[in-house]
């Protein structure tokens, strides 16, 4: 039996800690190389090869600063998103802003309009659709029913800031359908137990759609079976991250473990047992032979059964650039190049924007 202030607690320390073709489309048997995934036409740098590209160069060098990359600052980034034409959007956390990074490495601040009386505050993910409209979700609030999560800005400046089903619903995760103009959220839903002031939580994926007064956000909520779910998944069934492959299949992440949803309705753990920590973020290639996972202590890619660290954490956080594992990074949330020869992260432990090469 959990309150909201006990899930609370396990989401201040997770922070603490650092914090779709019509069917389902199988991977073909490859040869077991983990490094396999990664050949193709060289960039002209080494593989994996990770490159600060905007923001401070250590852990402690924060701050608000637009301007060239070298010279901008965030506090606290997370969620980005990439666009067709390299420009990058970041949910700047601490600093309650949203920055774009122009393909020239050029940092500037997008101007959000207040809602009422209030302003963005500590948002975590933003995602920015073909048209311009930019989807904002914010860090999670204690049970305030004034406070706005969502915020929906639209071209022209039109501001829709709706509610959720419920006060006490938690988003973690906003994501792109490939093959329609809606997107997906997930988080954890409350199962109420005596009125309003005592509930469990279960894990909660739905359509990023307002109802018809854009008053209310979500639609077909879907929760996953508890017999699917391993033994402490199933006392902690929050989903945390999510992805919309190209093959319709859904990938989610509850703490350490990744399960997918088929077109047909089937959910199930994959990789059990190997992922070594908390999943942050996920990303999955348009072939869907490789997942990239972004955690609490660097980027894994899981290929042919095998999961590989292709960058991890430091003891000591200095920022350093380098080649794999010799580099210095934290990252929280990622997004992959539209060739997918770079993946682009928030590094939120050195308070930067950093990609890594893959080929």
């Amino acid at each position: 039996m959990k309150t909201k202030n006990y899930y609370l607690l396990l989401l201040g320390l997770a922070v603490t800690v650092f914090s779709c073709k019509k069917n389902e489309v199988p991977a073909p048997a490859l040869p077991n190389n983990p490094e396999a995934q990664f050949s193709g036409a060289p960039t002209g740098l080494p593989r994996l090869s990770v490159i600060t590209i905007a923001g401070g160069s250590f852990y402690n060098d924060f701050g608000y600063v637009d301007g060239p990359g070298a010279q901008a600052r965030f506090h606290d980034p997370m969620g980005i998103d990439l666009m067709d034409d390299g420009t990058i959007y970041v949910a700047d956390r601490t600093n309650n802003k949203i920055r774009k990074i122009s393909p020239l490495k050029v940092v500037s601040t997008i101007p959000i309009p207040n809602s009422g009386t209030q302003t963005l505050e500590q948002p975590r993910k933003v995602r920015v659709l073909a048209d311009g409209t930019i989807n904002i979700i914010e860090q999670e609030h204690d049970g305030d029913a004034t406070t706005k999560k969502v915020w929906i800005l639209r071209p022209g400046g039109q501001l829709i800031t709706p509610a959720y089903h419920d006060v006490n619903y938690h988003y973690f995760d906003l994501v792109r359908n490939p093959y329609t103009n809606y997107m997906f959220m997930c988080g954890v839903a409350p199962v109420y137990i005596n009125g309003t002031t005592e509930y469990n939580y279960k894990g909660s994926l739905e359509k990023f759609i307002l109802n018809s007064a854009a008053t209310i956000i979500g639609k077909d909520a879907y929760t996953p079976p508890v017999d699917s779910l391993n033994a402490y998944d199933k006392t902690n069934p929050f989903f945390t991250a999510m992805y919309c492959g190209y093959n319709n299949v859904k990938y989610l992440a509850i703490n350490r473990s990744l399960y997918k949803l088929t077109p047909l309705g089937v959910f199930t753990e994959i990789y059990r047992g190997l992922i070594p920590t908390i999943i942050n973020d996920i990303i999955v290639t348009k072939d869907s032979r490789t997942i990239y996972l972004c955690v609490d202590n660097g980027i894994y890619s899981l290929y042919n059964n095998t999961v590989t660290r292709l960058v991890g954490m430091h003891e000591e956080l200095h920022g350093k650039d380098g080649i794999g594992r010799d580099a210095d990074v934290h990252p929280l949330f990622f997004a992959l190049s539209k060739d997918e020869s770079t993946i682009y992260f928030s590094d939120y432990g050195n308070n930067s924007i950093r990609k890594l090469i893959l080929r």
